[in-house]
């Protein structure tokens, strides 16, 4: 097993892990990878309409292994369309269907089948 260390980088600044992770291998970090993030979203995200969380993944030795991000960008429609007639521009706005989930959007391709 080896220790590998999360760094968080938000909203409110870069967060060092010190404690570490211990992993079976290095395979296991596109999960937990995963988990963090989702795990971060869940408590910022409703904070504003733009945001992007990411983390930095350190060897023992304190290298960086791999980096990953989630990037969210919420866009008002209503607020758009009035913009668009406001500046006489004629072109129409795809019309959403409030009722499908886009949750599953935001859930990596890796873990869409667990």
């Amino acid at each position: 097993m080896a220790r590998y260390y999360f760094d968080l980088h938000n909203g409110e600044g870069p967060t060092r892990d010190e404690h570490g992770t211990e992993l079976k291998s290095r395979e296991d970090i596109p999960k937990e990878l995963t988990r963090i993030l989702l795990d971060v979203a869940r408590d910022e995200l409703p904070a504003g309409d733009r945001m992007t969380i990411a983390i930095t993944v350190r060897d023992e030795s304190g290298d960086p292994v791999t980096v990953a991000s989630l990037i969210f960008n919420n866009e008002w429609l209503d607020v758009l369309r009035y913009r668009l007639r406001f500046k006489g521009c004629r072109r129409s706005l795809p019309r959403i269907n409030p009722t499908r989930s886009i949750g599953a959007t935001l859930r990596p391709a890796f873990i869409a089948g667990n």
